[in-house]
């Protein structure tokens, strides 16, 4: 007896792991977006969307237009700065990226980001990949390398906020004694 007889199929191949392995890759598929969805469903449903829009009058909107447009541009131009430096920077993996090319290209990735922040990232690893041909590894380092330069950006910002609050109370606690 070689004991194959209590294998479903008769080889000895075990179709469990494999199973597994699918319902995992399944798994890592779906969750994000069920966790974004149900997060969403979850800050609606306490908003009540009509109280909240009879607040927005056309004073209001007017006041926030202006300093919207304006954050976005800046944050369009550095990120399409930042994204045409990190290309250029590596000429062997990916062709040159116009800061036009890369502001259009990660615009197009933003919507998708704030809705699921993987789904935008692997949009953008995929535009940058057919607009400068580099491989898919190549493209999503150079989004990796974004991300963690935003993330470093916004600990510098963090680690300065806290020095000059620190200093703020140190001095208070000074003049106070």
């Amino acid at each position: 007896m070689s004991g194959d007889e209590n294998q479903p199929n008769g080889t000895g191949d075990d179709p469990t792991p494999h199973f597994f392995s699918r319902l995992e890759r399944m798994a890592r598929a779906v969750v994000p977006f069920v966790v974004s969805i149900a997060l969403l469903v979850y800050v609606f449903d306490r908003i009540d969307i009509r109280l909240a829009l009879d607040h927005v009058t056309a004073n209001v909107f007017s006041r926030f237009l202006a300093p919207l447009l304006l954050f976005s541009g800046v944050t369009v131009v550095i990120e399409a700065h930042c994204l045409h430096r990190v290309v250029a920077a590596n000429p062997e993996d990916a062709a040159p990226l116009s800061r036009i090319v890369a502001a259009r290209i990660k615009s197009a990735c933003y919507l998708l980001g704030l809705l699921n922040h993987l789904l935008g990232a692997a949009a953008l690893s995929l535009l940058i990949r057919r607009r400068t041909g580099a491989s898919i590894p190549a493209a999503a380092g150079i989004v990796f390398l974004i991300a963690l330069l935003d993330v470093g950006s916004v600990l510098a910002c963090v680690a300065a906020c806290m020095h000059a609050c620190m200093h703020a109370c140190m001095h208070a606690c000074m003049h106070a004694c």
